[in-house]
């Protein structure tokens, strides 16, 4: 839970402090995800790529994983998320 300052957050908010921009793969967004922001994280993507149950993201974690990563490095290349100006919310 990185809401919570845990590893996550501090290894985001040494990113920020150096320019990196931070996009967290997350299994779901809750109620308040965008409190994220603050600790350096610069995007969320979540990894469900449809409606299902908890038993059913749990059994798939894996594979939903890796497609959530793949979908996320997909968003990279064309929207140019790391820049020279290193501004990550100006890509349009």
């Amino acid at each position: 839970r990185t809401e919570n300052k845990g590893i996550p957050a501090e290894k985001a908010q040494r990113a920020k402090r150096a320019g990196v921009p931070v996009i967290a793969l997350s299994g779901c967004l809750g109620p308040g995800y965008e409190k994220i922001y603050e600790h350096g994280i610069t995007s969320v993507m979540t990894m469900v790529n449809g409606p299902m149950s908890l038993e059913e993201a749990m059994s798939r974690a894996r594979e939903l994983y890796y497609q959530g990563a793949i979908r996320m490095f997909r968003m990279i290349k064309v929207f140019g998320l790391v820049r020279k100006d290193n501004d990550p919310v100006n890509v349009f």
